[in-house]
């Protein structure tokens, strides 16, 4: 069975209509031979359509990177937000066409990121009231509220000192860039319900890489209506924002998370590889010899077996050293054990000689258990197995009970189901009869 999968990226996805009023009118005019042409003409359809603005439902984001409330090695990644509906990120307008040389469409949603030192500014909860009429100094563009949008309604902001908006905001031009569409393969991905896996998402992608050693956080802003206080691709403020110290801004989507600093970088990792001739990166250091000859070729036998000593707390507390390897090896292997197995201590294979063990095969079956875990298809499937055989053992356990209280015995595969009822019929009756025999009724 072929395992290949198609990524396909596309630029954007407009939606069939942009956000606004629009009034509907039909007419239609009927012509008959020898009669004058009559226009029947309808009223005036008003109707509005209205796409995101100032809030997102939880639905809507599909998942974000780097990972909430998580430390990693993240310093080479841009911080970007998967959205469950592919025209979300163009639902709305800028206030300006881009000039990309492609198709001018520039992104209304972007991803602001701060670092601790800049510093991150502080989340408000306000109305729409406070977000269209800022304080004297704060910029915020002019917007109509819609139809449904109540002066009352809430809505996160967040005040961006004037300074650091220039230096980190996108230009009108990035945004065009900084947004896509992506269609995945989602045969193997897990549903919601009776509800398909989405396999058109679109992707909003931050322009800023995170510093290395402190918390980082990213906002999912709206820069509706934002393009003429945006700096130009060469990060020159605009000339509008001059005389503004914050430029507020509507914050759909936030989370934080640390990028660590990597001790050891892939280049690094390739370049230990090469080395003359061939062979295990890790090889017996003569110097920590015991001075005992045949200790002493046990051990240098074992690491150029490919096994490395680690650590090894056991379950009643106790420490010691245990051997472990991982699957590629320099050398060809025969498989010995037969699975399946129950858990990985299962797998522990000690040495008596040398009362070590031997956690490769035990790690092994660790390792694939959280694999198979952390795969939404086959956990989910995996849980609606136990539960359906759970279900039916208790069903089976309620049976056996039943049929040892009243005696009854049936055979489903072999008599008539008229047979069993009856067989049922006369069990009751024989638990039955003696209680109403016994029963007096008042005198």
């Amino acid at each position: 069975m072929s395992t290949d999968t198609t990524l396909t990226f596309i630029q954007h996805q407009l939606p069939p209509l942009d956000s606004g009023e629009y009034t509907v009118n039909v007419s239609q005019k009927v012509t008959l031979a020898n009669v004058d042409t009559e226009t029947f003409q309808t009223n005036p359809l008003t109707l509005f359509v209205s796409g995101k603005r100032f809030q997102l439902d939880g639905s809507d984001i599909q998942s974000a990177f780097p990972p909430a409330n998580q430390q990693g090695y993240y310093g080479n990644v841009f911080a970007h937000v998967v959205l469950n509906t592919p025209t979300l990120p163009w639902q709305r307008g800028t206030g300006e066409a881009a000039n990309t040389g492609t198709d001018d469409v520039a992104a209304w949603l972007g991803i602001m990121t701060f670092a601790e030192t800049d510093p991150v500014p502080g989340l408000q909860s306000a109305t729409l009231n406070d977000l269209v009429n800022p304080p004297s100094g704060t910029f915020f563009p002019a917007l109509t509220l819609e139809p449904g949008q109540q002066p009352t309604d809430p809505v996160t902001i967040v005040d961006v000192p004037a300074t650091l908006f220039n230096n980190i905001a996108p230009s009108l031009n990035d945004l065009a860039w900084l947004a896509h569409v992506r269609t995945v393969d989602v045969s193997n991905k897990a549903t919601s319900g009776d509800e398909p896996a989405p396999g058109t998402l679109s992707v909003v992608i931050g322009n800023r890489l995170p510093p290395v050693g402190m918390h980082t956080t990213a906002m999912l802003v709206s820069f509706e209506n934002y393009a003429s206080m945006l700096p130009a691709d060469d990060g020159t403020p605009a000339t509008q924002a001059a005389g503004y110290q914050y430029m507020r801004m509507v914050v759909l989507y936030n989370w934080t998370f640390l990028a660590q600093a990597e001790p050891v970088t892939f280049e690094q990792y390739l370049e230990s590889v090469n080395v003359t001739p061939a062979g295990l990166q890790q090889t017996y250091n003569t110097a920590v010899s015991s001075g005992n000859a045949a200790a002493d070729a046990a051990v240098q036998n074992i690491i150029n077996m490919g096994y490395t000593g680690f650590p090894h707390l056991l379950r009643d507390g106790g420490n010691t050293v245990s051997w472990f390897r991982g699957p590629l090896l320099p050398y060809g292997t025969q498989p010995f054990i037969q699975v399946p197995f129950g858990d990985a201590d299962q797998l522990l294979r000690y040495d008596p000689g040398s009362g070590i063990f031997d956690v490769s095969y035990s790690a092994a079956w660790q390792l694939g258990r959280l694999l198979a875990l952390n795969d939404r298809n086959f956990a989910l499937a995996l849980f609606r197995w136990r539960a359906r055989h759970t279900s039916e053992a208790l069903t089976q356990l309620e049976q056996d009970m039943l049929n040892e209280q009243l005696d009854i015995q049936i055979d489903p595969d072999q008599l008539p189901s008229e047979q069993n009822i009856a067989r049922i019929r006369q069990s009751l009756l024989q638990v039955i009869k003696p209680i109403t025999e016994n029963f007096k009724a008042p005198q």
